[in-house]
């Protein structure tokens, strides 16, 4: 009888033993670890955060390229500008053009200052001297006609110009020169002529 009263105060004690231990750490660790997972996922978008994303991925997709305009050099070879540089030209046929000499030339500068008018001016000239050789204008002001008359002297020419503000004056200059117009284009000042392309002539 005692030896049983012994053996249910032991099982009673195993019992109530076990019944205190505390939970092992693991499995709090183990629950900890997957709240942190739920919290480090990536928020799920929005079905209107999606469209927008998409959206802007197409238009940024189709948006043209604009063409390059040779960087910021005004000179650039074959530019818009470059071509705008360039004069209009109206040489005057051969034919239609009068001999004279360089000292008519400067003679028919007095004509000129006794001129009201850039229209009078041009009248004397051309009633003295005969069509200018050439006319040129910038391609944006056409009107605004520069007019040369030239005289050949052996390998040089002497050279009336008439501006288009009415300012005129007489020079000389050299049949084999090419003035520089631009980057890539160049003028004989005594025949009118224009060269284009980079030339060491």
């Amino acid at each position: 009888m005692k030896l049983a009263s012994v053996a249910s105060i032991l099982g009673l004690a195993l019992a109530a033993c076990s019944s205190s231990t505390p939970e092992p750490v693991v499995a709090s660790s183990t629950t900890l670890t997957s709240a942190d997972a739920r919290e480090a996922q990536p928020k799920a978008k929005t079905a209107a955060e999606d469209w927008a994303e998409k959206k802007v991925a197409a238009e940024l997709a189709n948006e043209p390229i604009a063409p390059s305009r040779d960087g910021a050099d005004p000179l650039a070879i074959d530019s818009e500008l470059e071509e705008s540089s360039i004069p209009h030209m109206e040489i005057t046929p051969a034919g239609q053009v009068r001999k004279k000499s360089p000292g008519e030339l400067n003679r028919a500068i007095g004509l000129v200052k006794s001129a009201s008018t850039l229209e009078g001016a041009v009248k004397k000239l051309t009633q003295r001297l005969g069509k200018p050789s050439w006319t040129e204008a910038p391609k944006s002001s056409p009107n605004a006609k520069r007019r040369v008359w030239v005289a050949p002297a052996g390998n040089q020419c002497h050279r009336l110009v008439l501006e288009a503000d009415g300012a005129v004056q007489v020079e000389t200059a050299s049949k084999s020169e090419w003035r520089m117009l631009t980057a890539s284009a160049r003028q004989n000042p005594c025949t009118g002529e224009i060269k284009r392309g980079i030339s060491h002539d």
